[in-house]
């Protein structure tokens, strides 16, 4: 299985990632099923000198989100846009989704062979980009500054089942 993350602050996973790579050499994990995990700059696929990737809300409302072409760029390149195939989920990460459980974390790690976690920040993503999405999760009742804490949640869950 393979997780990827979509973010614009991808010095957040440094750390758990090194950790998570010391667990697995530490506990011989590596002759189990491997699970990757990579993180992407949504930044990367901006065009123009600033790297900017937030925008007014598509049709209007209040602060700032991340735009659609950056993200629909870095699922291009994943080859997870327009055409997905069926061993690829896309869930976004927001207050608004279902809570995530153990429960979630089983059916995902069964049914996809690659997860793709879109992290949120400002007041979110662009409405259109949930039209990508397969899913929409939250890991609590309560709003976080962006989405790459419930990102590690979802995939240290995930990772864990292997």
């Amino acid at each position: 299985m393979k997780i990827t993350i979509l973010t614009i602050a991808p010095e957040l996973f440094s750390a758990w990632l090194s950790e998570k790579k010391r667990r697995e050499e530490t506990l011989n994990l590596r002759d189990q099923k491997p699970v990757t995990v990579e993180v992407i700059d949504i930044r990367d696929y901006v065009h123009g000198s600033f790297r900017a990737v937030d925008d007014s809300p598509y049709g209007g409302g209040a602060g700032m989100v991340i735009r659609c072409e950056p993200v629909t760029g870095a699922l291009k390149a994943l080859k997870a846009w327009p055409e997905k195939g069926k061993d690829i989920k896309i869930a976004a990460l927001t207050p608004t989704g279902r809570q995530f459980s153990q429960k979630e974390a089983e059916k995902l790690a069964n049914e996809a062979e690659h997860l793709i976690l879109l992290c949120g920040h400002f007041e979110g993503l662009d409405e259109r980009i949930y039209t990508y999405c397969d899913e929409r999760y939250s890991i609590g009742d309560y709003v976080l500054s962006g989405g790459e804490l419930p990102a590690m949640v979802i995939a240290e869950a995930i990772t864990s089942l292997w």
